[in-house]
């Protein structure tokens, strides 16, 4: 949850920055930044889309 606003993505931290990468690439990462208000609820282990 980011900023009240749930969203799954891959998190990757170097050295202090920590970046959630989204797995469609035509969408930006997101910065996590000092004073933000973020929490990691769980692990995505497998998913599914309906498509039609």
């Amino acid at each position: 949850m980011v900023d009240g606003d749930f969203t799954v993505k891959r998190y990757r931290k170097s050295g202090e920055t920590v970046l959630l990468y989204p797995e469609n690439k035509n969408m930006r990462p997101i910065k996590i930044v000092q004073g933000s208000e973020s929490y990691v609820w769980g692990k995505v282990m497998w998913s599914f889309n309906n498509i039609g």
